[in-house]
C-alpha cells in the first residue's frame, strides 16, 4: 500500500488513519505516508508507543486464547478490529474451536478491503464495516444476529478502541448495549490506555505536537476509574485493571510502580 493505484475505493490516503497507524507500529505495511509519516513523529517524541502497541496485540492474542480454551467461547465479536495481522482473532479461535464464529467490526474502509481478502473462502469469519460508537447499525447487521442466534456465550472485544472515542460519542452505553444484547455467561474484555501512573508530560505533548489536531480519531486518555467505568457496573475479574503486559504472562514479576511513560489497562467480566 501507499502508491495511489493501491488506494481502496472511499480512502483518502492523505489523511491519517489510526487504523494503519496501529499496523504501522506492528510492522505491518497496509499503510500510507501520512500514516509513517505521523507515526514516526509520534515514535520520536514518544518511542514507548511501539512498545505499547505490541503488549496490546500480545495481551488479545492471550486474551482470546484464554476465552476460547478455558471458558469454552466459540462465538467472538471483535470491536474496532482494526487491520489484518498476523496471530488474528480468529485464527487464534480456531486453533482452540475449528467451528469457532468470528465476526469482526470496524469502521475504516481500509480495514474492510483486507478483511475481506483475508476472509475469503472463510464460512465462519466475516466483517461489518460500521462505527464502534453505533451499536444499532452493529446489533441489526445479518452476521451479528446470526452471531447471538445461537444463544451461545459470546466474547466481545474492545481492544485499543474505546480510547478513540470522546465522551460525546458514549463509548460506555454504546457498550452496555452490546452487553445487553448478548446471553449470559458472555464475556466483555477491554484494553484502553490510562493517564493515571503516567508522566504528566506526555498528554500534553500529544497536544503540542499537534497529533490530535491531525488525527481524525484523537486519543483520549482515561483515569483508570473512567476505564472502569466503561464496563457498566460488569464486576471486573480478579477485582481491578491490569497492565497489558502483565495480565496473562506467566513470566509476569511482580506489579510495578512508580511513573512509566505511558501505560494501557485491561479487564476482563462476564456477564451474570
Amino acid at each position: 500500500m501507499g502508491e495511489s493505484g493501491n488506494v481502496p475505493p472511499g480512502v483518502d490516503p492523505t489523511v491519517p488513519s489510526a487504523a494503519r497507524m496501529y499496523d504501522y507500529g506492528l510492522g505491518g505495511k497496509d499503510n500510507f505516508e501520512i500514516d509513517r509519516q505521523i507515526g514516526d513523529q509520534m515514535r520520536a517524541k514518544f518511542p514507548q508507543l511501539s512498545d505499547l502497541a505490541r503488549g496490546n496485540r500480545n495481551c488479545l492474542i492471550r486474551c482470546v486464547e484464554y476465552l476460547a480454551r478455558d471458558r469454552g467461547i466459540k462465538r467472538f465479536l471483535d470491536i474496532g478490529s482494526g487491520l489484518p495481522t498476523q496471530e488474528n482473532v480468529h485464527q487464534v479461535i480456531q486453533r482452540v474451536h475449528p467451528d469457532a464464529r468470528t465476526v469482526y467490526v470496524d469502521s475504516d474502509p481500509t480495514a474492510r478491503v483486507h478483511a475481506l481478502a483475508l476472509l475469503d473462502g472463510d464460512p465462519r469469519t466475516s466483517f461489518i464495516q460500521a462505527d464502534a460508537a453505533d451499536p444499532a447499525a452493529i446489533l441489526n447487521h445479518p452476521d451479528t444476529q446470526e452471531l447471538l442466534s445461537a444463544g451461545e456465550p459470546v466474547a466481545v472485544l474492545w481492544f485499543a478502541v474505546a480510547h478513540f472515542l470522546p465522551d460525546s460519542a458514549d463509548p460506555r452505553g454504546a457498550i452496555a448495549r452490546l452487553m445487553a444484547a448478548v446471553p449470559s455467561g458472555s464475556v466483555l474484555a477491554l484494553s484502553h490506555v490510562t493517564s493515571d501512573g503516567i508522566d504528566p508530560d506526555v498528554d500534553r505533548g500529544f497536544r503540542d505536537g499537534g497529533f490530535y489536531d491531525r488525527v481524525p480519531t484523537p486519543l483520549v486518555m482515561r483515569t483508570e476509574k473512567q476505564v472502569a467505568a466503561l464496563f457498566g457496573g460488569l464486576p471486573i475479574v480478579g477485582g481491578r485493571l491490569v497492565e497489558v503486559g502483565e495480565w496473562g504472562r506467566t513470566d509476569a514479576g511482580a506489579p510495578r510502580t512508580g511513573t512509566k511513560p505511558l501505560r494501557a489497562l485491561f479487564g476482563y467480566a462476564v456477564k451474570p
